[in-house]
């Protein structure tokens, strides 16, 4: 493993989305989007916002994780980096983790401003458990990160990657997606901590898997 490896390409995704935003912007801009429609739909207040909110804030979660995780290698794709990175002498698990930091934080960023919006337009008060939300979020996201950055560099050379990313993803992560929606239903309606803790248990788990499987497996995503 190589950290300035991985350093360069974090540093390098960074600037290159800080001087364009098209991704960043277009991602919250629809993300955004569906909270807001999903805000009409439900009148802020009343039991229906606890009982499927959860569900509502998961959906524009994926829906933005995916848009960034398409857009991931898509430098490398348009610059026809493929072939550097395919004959580097360094591991291809130092751009695995790379690409991982860099999309792990453009999804959290994303999560946040998502989070604080849900918030306001449902008026929902969480500030006894917003930090323990975050947390979980957190480590959601690194199952969630790690099989989809996986997935994006498998599917780097695909003309079809935008149909296909979704349609390998979402069987995998279908059981950590179930267990997200029902954590963060208790926590948004301020339950005790200790019927999320099951939850989280299963999320570790979830996480343990996935990330071993995606640190495996990355050697031999990024190929021809």
């Amino acid at each position: 493993m190589n950290f300035s490896i991985i350093k360069s390409i974090i540093i390098k995704d960074i600037v290159i989305e800080y001087r364009s935003r098209e991704a960043f912007n277009s991602v919250l801009f629809f993300s955004l989007l569906v909270i807001a429609i999903g805000s009409f739909a439900i009148e802020p207040g009343t039991k229906a916002v606890f009982e499927i909110s959860s569900g509502l804030l998961w959906i524009s979660y994926i829906f933005s994780s995916t848009l960034i995780l398409n857009h991931s290698f898509i430098v490398e794709k348009e610059e026809n980096i493929i072939q550097g990175l395919i004959i580097s002498p360094y591991d291809k698990i130092n751009i695995f983790l790379g690409k991982y930091a860099v999309n792990f934080i453009y999804i959290f960023c994303i999560e946040i401003i998502i989070l604080i919006a849900f918030i306001i337009l449902f008026n929902i008060n969480i500030t006894k458990s917003l930090i323990i939300l975050l947390i979980y979020i957190i480590m959601i996201d690194i199952g969630l990160v790690s099989v989809g950055t996986l997935f994006a560099s498998m599917l780097i050379n695909s003309k079809a990657r935008e149909m296909l990313l979704p349609i390998l993803l979402f069987p995998i992560i279908i059981p950590l997606l179930i267990v997200s929606v029902k954590a963060t239903t208790i926590l948004l309606q301020d339950e005790p901590y200790k019927y999320a803790v099951p939850f989280l248990k299963l999320i570790i788990s979830f996480d343990i898997v996935y990330l071993i499987s995606s640190l495996i497996l990355s050697e031999y995503s990024i190929t021809d």
